[in-house]
This record gives C-alpha cells, sequence and structure tokens, in this order.
C-alpha cells in the first residue's frame, strides 16, 4: 500500500492504530481518521464503523453515493449491536463469510491460529454472518457479496447452507466472492430504475 501511494500519489484513510504498523513505513499521503468519523471522499460520503477485531483500532466503512449505501463488513469476529445498527439499511453489502467451525476445528491450522479465528475477536463464522442478517434491516439489500471465504475453512456450498431460509434471498442476488474470482464490477444504480428515484439523485 505505501509503494502503490508513493508511486501515484494516492492518498491513504487509515485509523492512527493502523498507521503505526512497522509495514506502513514511508506512507507519504496518510490521512488519519477516528473509528467512528465520517469523511467525504470527492461525491463519496464514508463512515469508519469501529468492528470488534485483534488489530490496532479496526474499522470497517459504510459508503453513501447519493441514495445508495454500500457496506463493506469483513474482519471482525463477533456481531455487536454497533454493527447491526451501522450496518442496516444498505442497499449492498460485502460481508465476511470467513469460516464453518467444523472445518476450523478439524482443519491444518495451529491450535493458536483456530482459536484466534473463531475467538470474539477474530472472522465471521457462517452462522454468525447469518445473524447479522437475521438482526439487521435488510429490507433495502439487493446485493449480497459473500466475502473473505477461507480456502482452508469453508466453502460457498456451506455459506449458502447459512443463508438458507433467510428471508432476504427473495429479493436479493448473492454474489460469491472467492479468492480465486474475486467479483466484477456492479452497477447499484440499476437497482434505483425500478424505484422511481431521479437518475441525478446517484
Amino acid at each position: 500500500m505505501a509503494a502503490l501511494s508513493r508511486a501515484y500519489g494516492l492518498p491513504v484513510f487509515l485509523t492512527a492504530g493502523t498507521a503505526s504498523s512497522p509495514k506502513l513505513d514511508g506512507l507519504r499521503h496518510g490521512v488519519i481518521i477516528r473509528p467512528g468519523e465520517r469523511f467525504d471522499v470527492g461525491d463519496c460520503h464514508i463512515a469508519a464503523e469501529p468492528v470488534p477485531h485483534d488489530a490496532r483500532e479496526p474499522v470497517q466503512f459504510c459508503l453513501w453515493a447519493g441514495v445508495l449505501k454500500l457496506g463493506v463488513l469483513t474482519d471482525l469476529g463477533s456481531i455487536t449491536p454497533h454493527v447491526v445498527q451501522a450496518f442496516s439499511d444498505c442497499d449492498a453489502l460485502v460481508l465476511e463469510f470467513n469460516h464453518d467451525p467444523v472445518m476450523l476445528t478439524q482443519g491444518p491450522y495451529p491450535r493458536s491460529v483456530k482459536a484466534r479465528v473463531g475467538g470474539d475477536y477474530g472472522h465471521l463464522a457462517n452462522s454468525q454472518a447469518r445473524l447479522f442478517l437475521d438482526h439487521a434491516n435488510t429490507a433495502n439489500l439487493k446485493t449480497l457479496f459473500v466475502a473473505h471465504i477461507s480456502q482452508q475453512n469453508n466453502s460457498p456450498k456451506l455459506a449458502d447452507a447459512a443463508l438458507a431460509g433467510w428471508s432476504g434471498l427473495r429479493s436479493c442476488a448473492v454474489i460469491h466472492a472467492t479468492q480465486e474470482t474475486g467479483f466484477d464490477w456492479v452497477d447499484l444504480s440499476v437497482d434505483l430504475k425500478n424505484t422511481g428515484l431521479s437518475a441525478q439523485a446517484v
């Protein structure tokens, strides 16, 4: 990140805790943000929301472009009331479905890593991701990106099994963002054409 920022003069928005990492030595265009802070980048309004994760001042992000809200919620070990509130009402959501607890327990990781990944400050299990969807307001959600799927401790099929029976599936497209394939550009404004909202609102 530091090399990319230097090469192209790109600003990097990060918390003070993240900026203190020796991996970011040489970062010249850092913009320090605080957990809970809101700021603008061009026409995009962004909220840095604190999450429970074993990192220095970890945050995840909600982004607004006009009336559309995108949530990026990965790298957290548990679902808090703040997380549910902050990431409700998204039109699209990138959500962590990191691991299946049985696969994690029986997998190749050392015991200490298994405890970290499965702990309250590690990563979300499939069932925890589903718990978030059951408690958050997902009435506006049209696109769900199933993300951060562990290659060793999970599979898209198991993530889909956790989603089975979720009421939002009736109106929400599900896109799997695997490490091999990622996902392509998705035009969220297409969904607005069926809502009667003006294109200028996007």
